[in-house]
């Protein structure tokens, strides 16, 4: 009937894909930085609201209106970048935070079972930006969230 194996395997390459793509535009900002990984998240609205955009208009409004997030974490720094839904550039730089200064762009976290949330403070706006983890990614988020952890820790000597 179906082969489940090749629809997990080109969801495996888009994320890949999509990852590359992130760490190529950090890269072409600064030569200098090495992405260590990137974290894929949709955002602002609930993962709810977008099937159910989706589905109502056919899915080219709940696209156009649904943003994709690319949260890379470098050696050096947190790069925030975001781009539509349905292409696999991110378009837009949002937010470049230092590692030892990153203390306060998460505002909060959470992981459910098949979706998580992370909130994050972006320079000039007012309200934390959500952003919606699938679970697939959980395993990334932990990741970002320690690397925080540990930068925040003082160094010892």
């Amino acid at each position: 009937m179906f082969n489940t194996d090749a629809k997990r395997l080109s969801s495996f390459d888009a994320a890949t894909r999509l990852s590359e793509e992130a760490a190529n535009a950090v890269r072409a900002f600064d030569p200098s930085e090495r992405p260590v990984m990137t974290l894929l998240a949709t955002g602002e609205l609930s993962p709810w609201a977008i099937a159910a955009l989706m589905g109502a208009v056919g899915g080219i409004l709940g696209a156009r209106l649904t943003k994709r997030y690319f949260v890379t974490l470098t050696k050096e720094s947190i790069y925030v970048q975001r781009g539509s839904l349905a292409g696999y550039q991110p378009t837009e730089l949002l937010h470049i935070v230092a590692l030892g200064e990153a203390g306060g762009l998460v505002v909060s976290h959470k992981q459910g079972k098949r979706w998580g949330t992370l909130r994050l403070q972006l320079d000039g706006r007012s309200r934390p930006t959500r952003l919606n983890v699938s679970w697939a990614s959980f395993p990334k988020m932990d990741r970002l969230l320690a690397a925080l952890e540990q930068a925040a820790e003082p160094a010892q000597v």
